[in-house]
């Protein structure tokens, strides 16, 4: 009975330990980063990708059943072994807190405290700086060149909108290879066998304005199988942000955009100058509005016919409780130290700004 109790009271320390480890991290990035993010975690990360380069099927539909049925059956056993010296409810919470501090530590060793590096902007010497109007139609006019020209490659002068058929394993491979050459340039440890899992049934992370996730537990990149294609190559490189170590989602935004630009596919370059230039005219849309209406009429036909598709393909999955999902991850999100939340999302383009100004200085 005393073995059974000792083995509840580890979970609950555990948990403990890896909520301190986490705060003590933020005061040491750069402890982390070496110790953690440059040196343990590669470790990790080299087991997950042998294990996912052998097991053919996404492990998210077997890793969440198995943390829920291993919940279950956790706090059933230790509620009924332990009655007979504490209260049914006594017993069922400090189960319950005993296996949660084991996930806990689990998440935060095979992943979690890479949140705690040094950010990825003072990585790569960004200075960010307040967007004004004048850099607005700079960046503006950048995009709108890019993403016209590529579209014209891509399609020929075609003012429809385009599906671009190849296979993900495809973009999987050409990811893997911008996203190695992207952490040589940091002067981090390479991979380039990081998967990518299309979950099904379409709409399913889609219907909870989620594109895709990483699951620390299995170090899988998973994304919705109702992504139009032309969403695929950015959102494949933003969860391979994730995979590599970055935890803040503007860091993987930025990620996202830099691999597909530097990509030697056109269509993948076109993807990530598109995924800015929509943006962009949120922006735009949002802070100048008289001015939107009035380029409205100049912006190029193909890449305006492409983001009307794109938005016609997640209209077919409208969101299920918004509500509870913003809650959810916003919660999730200040727990890790992100104090930025949901709106970690909204910097791609003050990221993309550093990125370009130090890209034009070269």
């Amino acid at each position: 009975m005393i073995k059974l109790l000792n083995i509840r009271i580890v979970g609950v320390v555990v948990g403990i330990m890896g909520v301190v480890l986490t705060r003590l991290a933020a005061w040491s990035p750069e402890i982390v980063e070496h110790y953690y993010s440059r040196t343990f975690f590669p470790v990790i990360r080299s087991v997950f990708d042998w294990i996912n380069g052998i097991i053919p099927i996404p492990l998210f539909y077997v890793t969440i059943p198995s943390l829920l049925v291993g919940m279950w059956l956790y706090v059933g056993f230790f509620t009924k072994a332990m009655q007979s010296v504490s209260g049914k409810l006594t017993a069922t919470l400090l189960s319950l807190l005993s296996y949660l501090g084991f996930v806990l530590f689990i998440f935060q060793l095979s992943w979690g405290f890479n949140y705690k590096r040094i950010p990825l902007e003072k990585q790569l010497g960004l200075e960010l700086q307040a967007i004004d109007s004048s850099r607005l139609t700079y960046l503006f006019e950048l995009s709108s060149h890019q993403v016209d020209s590529l579209r014209r490659v891509i399609a020929k002068d075609t003012k429809d909108s385009v599906r671009w058929s190849v296979a993900i394993e495809d973009i999987e491979k050409e990811m893997n290879r911008a996203v190695r050459k992207f952490m040589e340039e940091l002067g981090l440890p390479g991979f380039d066998r990081l998967k990518v899992r299309q979950l099904k049934p379409e709409g399913i992370l889609l219907r909870f304005s989620t594109a895709g996730f990483y699951l620390p537990f299995t170090g899988e990149s998973n994304i919705d199988a109702g992504l139009h294609t032309l969403q695929m190559p950015f959102v494949i490189a933003h969860e391979f942000g994730h995979a590599i170590g970055f935890g803040d989602e503007g860091a993987c935004n930025l990620i996202g955009f830099i691999c597909c630009i530097q990509s030697d596919e056109p269509m993948i370059q076109y993807a990530g100058w598109l995924q800015l230039w929509a943006e962009i005219l949120r922006n735009y849309a949002g802070n100048y509005p008289e001015v939107f209406d009035a380029m409205f009429s100049s912006l190029p036909d193909g890449p305006l016919a492409d983001l009307q598709d794109i938005r016609r393909q997640m209209a077919l999955y409208p969101d299920m409780i918004p509500q509870w999902r913003n809650f959810a991850y916003k919660w999730y999100l200040h727990s890790q130290g992100v104090k930025e939340g949901l709106q970690s999302y909204n910097r791609l383009l003050s990221l993309a700004d550093g990125w370009i100004r130090v890209r034009d200085k070269k």
